[in-house]
């Protein structure tokens, strides 16, 4: 489980990376399709939740069995 923790950590954190470089470049009018902006937001905002969901839920699991494998 330690490796599958370590990619949705990834994930996690590529998409915090990839929205906030995203904002910034709207925010500077770089890039100006309002769709685009939104689409990826929410695309790169559904991976985010789904890699911290899966990883609370591993560790959730791993807790009721009792064996934690940090």
């Amino acid at each position: 489980m330690l490796n599958f923790n370590r990619v949705c950590y990834t994930v996690a954190i590529v998409s915090i990376v990839a929205a906030t470089a995203l904002s910034i470049l709207a925010i500077w009018g770089v890039v100006e399709s309002a769709t685009l902006i939104w689409r990826s937001l929410s695309t790169l905002g559904v991976l985010f939740v789904a890699s911290l969901l899966t990883v609370m839920s591993n560790n959730i699991f791993l807790e009721k069995r009792g064996s934690r494998e940090y």
